[in-house]
């Protein structure tokens, strides 16, 4: 079974037809999730999200730790109080919210989940950011691409890395072919890498270029 965290359309593919089903049907009907594949790397999936290993949240980092990266790509955070609903979020419960160039937290939102919404922003086409958008809406290959650079972008977070993130992106429930977030990221994502220089998001050494989507 080939799919990924957030499929942002209604129709799966299987190997000689596309047929159009309901997203949301598709969640409830866990049987269909054997017989469709999506042409992605991880599994089509609801958060399930794991207490033996706690998620590092926004709340632990240090001061200021993401303003370099949202300078960067011209974003900004408002983070909420702590009984406030998070706007704008797909996921919804503590999970960052996005419209167009600002994201939305709180204390209690999960790193992992602000890295995705930013690198949304910074992989979606530039038609799309100034969109009233809560799912980002983007092609198969595009959300691979924010899987993969929220991973590069974490090695650049004081207080967090890539490791740990790869621990957090396994414990809320990314599920991929090859088991785990870190065998995809250095076995099975050689095509997103190379996608993401190509849009010259990322240069061949997997450095980030700090620029958006071309």
């Amino acid at each position: 079974i080939i799919g990924y965290r957030s499929y942002p359309k209604s129709w799966v593919e299987c190997n000689f037809a596309a047929v159009s089903i309901p997203r949301n049907i598709i969640f409830d009907m866990p049987a269909l999730r054997g017989i469709f594949s999506i042409k992605s790397s991880l599994l089509l999936a609801k958060p399930t999200v794991s207490s033996e290993r706690p998620m590092f949240l926004y709340s632990q980092l240090k001061n200021d730790a993401l303003e370099p990266i949202l300078m960067a790509y011209s974003m900004r955070i408002i983070e909420l109080s702590e009984n406030q609903h998070i706007p704008y979020s797909f996921w919804g419960e503590s999970e960052a919210g996005r419209l167009r160039d600002t994201l939305y937290v709180r204390g209690d939102t999960p790193l992992h989940s602000v890295l995705h919404e930013l690198c949304h922003y910074i992989c979606m086409p530039n038609t799309e950011r100034a969109k009233d958008l809560v799912d980002a809406a983007g092609s198969a290959a595009e959300e691979n691409a924010c899987c993969f650079f929220q991973i590069v972008l974490a090695g650049f977070i004081d207080s967090y890395d890539q490791s740990r993130l790869l621990q957090d992106m396994d414990t809320w429930g990314y599920s991929f072919r090859l088991g785990s977030a870190i065998r995809w990221y250095t076995e099975d994502a050689e095509d997103t890498r190379q996608w993401l220089i190509e849009q010259q998001v990322l240069l061949p050494n997997n450095q980030p270029t700090w620029q958006l989507r071309n």
